[in-house]
């Protein structure tokens, strides 16, 4: 099919996302997609990969101080939670309070919280249920949202995913950063690839982004690490 000039500059991973969510609402559908995959696939082929490049520390807080400066408290909030548990944006952004598993004070771990992910890719026949543990500043940053009085159904993000996106790339752009290097998705890859430059060890990683295959791991942060030095 012929595309206009707007549809021929999206990615191919969004035209991967529509029907994997066909799919995902439509049951009737699954078996009747192959030609609707076999484009994206070939879509895919003609894509050149591009890496996550992993945003700069110093960039990342300033960008958080931007937005907080700007009224967005929670966005800059949940914009450091993302960084801390290590997680996609899709993630952050449906993360309830009730996906958020507080320590009691007192208790022998006090100082460790859990977060739950049930809606994490990687399983084409239902829900994944995946954790993060949340330690130091993000178990404060969760424990201020919870002292916040946000009803627990409710996502703690007070904007859409897209608004998310936007409003941190409206902060990089004040800043000065080259157009279209970092995006939300590069904060995962900052938590990665400073994990990995510390520690050296790549099973660490490989747990925290929760991959299966080590060889995945093995690649993206040497590609990373280029980016960040």
């Amino acid at each position: 099919a012929q595309l206009d000039e707007t549809q021929a500059h999206r990615p191919a991973a969004e035209n991967q996302y529509v029907v994997a969510g066909l799919q995902y609402f439509f049951k009737f559908l699954r078996g009747k997609l192959t030609m609707a995959w076999a484009a994206v696939y070939e879509w895919q082929l003609l894509e050149p990969g591009l890496p996550r490049v992993p945003i700069p520390e110093e960039v990342f807080d300033a960008a958080c101080v931007l937005m907080a400066l700007w009224g967005m408290f929670r966005t800059a909030g949940m914009t450091r939670i993302l960084r801390g548990i290590w997680g996609r944006p899709i993630e952050g952004a449906q993360l309830t309070l009730q996906d958020v598993h507080l320590p009691r004070r007192g208790s022998t771990l006090a100082d460790v919280g859990v977060v739950a992910f049930f809606r994490s890719k990687g399983s084409r026949s239902g829900t994944v249920l995946q954790h993060a543990l949340a330690k130091g500043e993000t178990l404060e940053q969760l424990r201020a949202f919870a002292d916040a009085g946000i009803a627990r159904n409710v996502r703690m993000l007070p904007c859409s995913q897209e608004a998310w996106a936007k409003r941190f790339g409206a902060a990089l752009v004040s800043l000065r950063t080259p157009k279209g290097l970092f995006s939300l998705g590069s904060v995962r890859a900052l938590a990665a690839t400073s994990d990995f430059m510390e520690y050296e060890n790549l099973g660490r990683p490989q747990f925290k982004l929760r991959h299966r295959n080590p060889q995945n791991v093995a690649h993206y942060i040497p590609v990373s690490y280029t980016h960040l030095t």
